[in-house]
C-alpha cells in the first residue's frame, strides 16, 4: 500500500479511504544509502482504497506514486532538497512526503506535502495524481515577530528580508459563498534532520545516579564488550541483534572513546560512533551559524544575527539577496485550487496566545506556536439565512507557562475561531480552552444542525479529547 502511512480519511460517501503515506526518510539517511535492507529514503505515495464492505481484506488498492519530473515540480513551486537529490531526474518519487489528506468531494482529495511546502490534487475516480504544486512563501516585511527564544518574554519586532514556508501538517477545504473551493493550510512548518533520535542523554544519567555530575568536558567510550559498570546497554540501533555497551570512562569500551558535556543528547551507534541528532543530515541552520555555512552573511537582517537563534532552511536562504526563509509562517493561509495565496493571517495567532498568557518563549526560535491543523465547517442561523464559513486552527506549542510551575507538564491547548466569510474582514470570533489537554494534534467538526455543533480535538502530548460545542448565537 505505502510506506509509513501517516494519516487517513474516508470519502464523505464512506466507500473509499484515501492514505497519506509519507514515507519519511530512516534515522540513518544522510549516511547511508540502506538501512534494515531497505532504502533510508522510501518513496512517498498516496494510497486510495475501495472498501469491499462484505470482504474488507478483499478492497481494492490502488498506490500512486509522485514520477513528475524534478523540472516540472520545481517550476510548480515545489521545494526538492536532500543529499540524494543529484541521484534522480524524478527526485519527487522519494523526496515528497504526504503528511495530511483531505477530501473536498468523494471524487476528489488534497494531500499535503509538508517538508516540500506542496499541495498534490488526487482525482479519485480516476485514480491518478492531477496536479502538484507548492505553495507561495510568506514575506514578513511589516509583520512583527518573536525570534528570540533566550529572552523569556513574547517581544516581537519587524524584521527584514524573511520568509516563511507555510509546509503544512493538517490542511482542510470549503466552498465559499460564491461557489469556490478554497483550501486552508495551517503554516506549522518542519526541518528534516536525522537521526532525528537519541539514546543517551548525559543529564539522564547524571540525575539516574549511573555517572558523577561534572564540569566541562568528560570522556565516554562505547563498544560491544560487556566488562561490567556500564552506564548503558541497548540494542544496538544500526545492527539490532548486536548489543551496544557505553562507559563513563575513556579507554574501556572496544569501538572508541567519544567526550561529552553533561546536557549532551547523542545518537550512538556501533557503526557511526556518537552524533548529534542532526549529525547525519540537516536542512535547518540558526541565525548564529549563517556566516559559517555562507562565508558571507552582511546581508542577512542584522538583528536576526544578533540574536543568532531563529532555525532557518539552509537551501533556502541567499546570502545574495539576504533572504532568509523559516519553516512555518506562524499563522493560517487560504488558497486557491491554482495555489494563490489569497489570505494570510499575518501574527494574529502569536498575538491571541500571548494575551491568554500561552504564548512559549522557548519556541519563538522555531516555529513559534506551531498551527497544527485546521478544520472548516459552516454555520447559519435558526432560520437557515446568513451563513458564516469558519475555521479552526489547533496550536501545537501553546500553552499555559504556569502549569510546569511545579514541574508538571505543560497543559492549556487552546484553539482560535474565525469567520473567513469575506477573506477582506476576517474576524477572530472565539478562542477555545482545555486547560488540562495539551499538544492539539487533530480537529474535527461534528454538525448538530446548520446552527450549532461541536468541534473535537484529539491532543497528542496529553492522550485526551476535548469536546467544544458551540451554536451560531454563541459566536455572532
Amino acid at each position: 500500500m505505502g510506506n509509513l502511512a501517516d494519516q487517513l480519511v474516508f470519502t464523505p460517501d464512506g466507500n473509499t479511504l484515501i492514505v497519506a503515506n509519507e514515507g519519511q526518510p530512516l534515522d540513518f539517511y544522510g549516511i547511508e544509502k540502506k538501512q534494515y535492507g531497505i532504502g533510508t529514503n522510501p518513496k512517498g505515495s498516496v494510497a486510495i482504497i475501495d472498501v469491499d464492505n462484505k470482504k474488507p481484506s478483499k478492497s481494492d488498492v490502488t498506490t500512486l506514486e509522485f514520477n513528475q519530473s524534478n523540472k516540472k515540480l520545481e517550476k510548480a513551486g515545489v521545494r526538492l532538497s536532500g543529499p540524494d537529490k543529484g541521484d534522480y531526474k524524478n527526485y519527487g518519487v522519494v523526496d515528497l512526503e504526504p503528511e495530511y489528506v483531505a477530501t473536498s468531494s468523494d471524487s476528489e482529495a488534497i494531500v499535503a506535502l509538508q517538508e516540500n511546502n506542496g499541495i498534490a490534487v488526487v482525482d479519485i475516480a480516476k485514480k491518478k495524481i492531477k496536479r502538484v504544486f507548492g505553495l507561495e512563501p510568506k514575506s514578513f516585511d511589516g509583520i512583527p515577530i518573536d525570534t528570540n527564544n533566550e529572552d523569556e518574554i513574547f517581544a516581537p519586532t519587524e524584521k527584514q528580508n524573511l520568509f516563511g514556508l507555510s509546509q503544512p501538517d493538517g490542511i482542510s477545504s470549503y466552498v465559499n459563498s460564491a461557489g469556490k473551493l478554497l483550501y486552508v493550510s495551517p503554516g506549522e512548518g518542519d526541518g528534516r534532520i536525522r537521526p532525528d533520535d537519541v539514546n543517551l542523554e548525559i543529564e539522564a544519567l547524571i540525575e539516574d545516579g549511573l555517572t558523577d555530575a561534572f564540569e566541562g568536558e568528560k570522556t565516554f567510550s562505547y563498544g560491544t564488550n560487556d566488562v561490567g559498570g556500564a552506564v548503558f546497554s541497548d540494542a544496538d540501533p544500526w545492527q539490532e541483534d548486536a548489543t551496544i555497551y557505553i562507559y563513563d570512562q575513556g579507554g574501556v569500551g572496544n569501538k572508541g572513546d567519544f567526550d561529552v558535556e553533561n546536557d549532551d543528547e547523542l545518537f550512538v551507534t556501533l557503526k557511526h560512533g556518537a552524533n548529534k541528532d542532526d549529525g547525519f543530515y540537516y536542512d535547518e541552520v540558526r541565525s548564529k551559524d549563517l556566516e559559517d555555512e555562507y562565508s558571507d552573511a552582511s546581508k542577512f537582517d542584522s538583528a536576526i544575527l544578533a540574536e543568532g537563534r531563529l532555525k532557518t532552511l539552509k537551501d533556502m536562504n541567499d546570502p545574495k539577496t539576504g533572504d532568509l526563509y523559516m519553516m512555518g509562517t506562524r499563522d493560517f493561509s487560504i488558497f486557491d485550487a491554482k495555489g494563490k495565496t489569497l489570505y494570510h493571517a499575518g501574527n494574529m495567532l502569536e498575538e491571541i496566545a500571548a494575551s491568554l498568557n500561552h504564548y512559549d518563549d522557548g519556541r519563538s526560535d522555531d516555529k513559534g506556536t506551531e498551527p497544527e491543523h485546521t478544520v472548516s465547517f459552516s454555520m447559519t442561523n435558526k432560520k437557515g439565512k446568513n451563513e458564516r464559513h469558519l475555521v479552526a486552527v489547533g496550536l501545537k506549542r501553546a500553552f499555559d507557562p504556569s502549569s510546569t510551575a511545579d514541574g508538571s507538564l505543560p497543559a492549556g491547548s487552546i484553539i482560535p475561531v474565525f469567520d473567513v466569510t469575506d477573506l477582506k474582514d476576517v474576524k477572530h470570533l472565539a478562542t477555545f480552552w482545555s486547560p488540562n489537554a495539551w499538544s492539539p494534534e487533530g480537529i474535527y467538526y461534528v454538525p448538530e444542525a446548520d446552527d450549532k455543533g461541536a468541534l473535537l480535538v484529539a491532543s497528542e502530548m496529553s492522550g485526551s479529547v476535548s469536546t467544544f460545542p458551540s451554536s451560531y448565537n454563541d459566536l455572532f
